[in-house]
């Protein structure tokens, strides 16, 4: 058999627990690992985790995270009393929250070929704002390369003075651009 990191939970400062290791006894009540070792559970404190299974057992435990799980009165009861009990308890809390996330994927799925089945579209991602559309093009062939030096060298004019920012700067192009879509809106015929 091998050995296991279970779960790491918390007990309340006042209920603390004590460390099962040989020849330890400290009483703890924050990052509490449960350990299967060949098939026997422990309960260790943190330090005497590291002493002994530092780089040996991994740091995720089966059950829960890593941040540790704070346990009910009922629980760290069963912690001191059968722990076995408690790690089944857990194994069928994470066993359901499988079963549940199976079983929304699956339903997810069904959906989605129930709408491409009945001819509706495939669920796709929506924006939540809305999109634009690209421009009607134009009707004339717009403003000549002389306008357009001269919409830009006054845009940069206008948000220099609206903005007090250099507009040749990363960051101010789209404000020179609008700017410069404004004016070019003020002529209908090219230069």
């Amino acid at each position: 058999m091998s050995n296991r990191l279970l779960a790491i939970v918390e007990v309340s400062p006042e209920l603390r627990v004590a460390c099962q290791a040989s020849g330890c006894g400290h009483s703890v009540y924050k990052r509490i690992h449960v350990v299967s070792i060949d098939g026997s559970l422990q309960v260790l404190g943190s330090e005497c985790f590291k002493r002994l299974f530092g780089g040996v057992i991994g740091a995720n435990p089966a059950y829960g995270s890593s941040d540790g799980r704070r346990l009910t009165d009922t629980e760290r009861r069963m912690l001191q009393e059968n722990a076995a009990q408690l790690i089944a308890q857990f194994e069928a809390e994470h066993e359901a929250a499988q079963a549940a996330a199976r079983e929304k994927l699956q339903r997810l799925r069904q959906s989605a070929i129930a709408r491409e089945a009945s001819g509706g579209p495939p669920h796709r991602f929506r924006a939540p704002f809305p999109v634009r559309q690209p421009a009607p093009p134009r009707r004339h062939p717009g403003p000549t390369p002389e306008a357009i030096r001269r919409y830009e060298a006054q845009a940069k004019v206008d948000v220099r003075a609206r903005f007090d920012v250099d507009p040749d700067l990363p960051g101010w192009r789209g404000l020179v651009l609008q700017r410069i879509t404004e004016l070019s809106k003020g002529d209908d015929v090219s230069d």
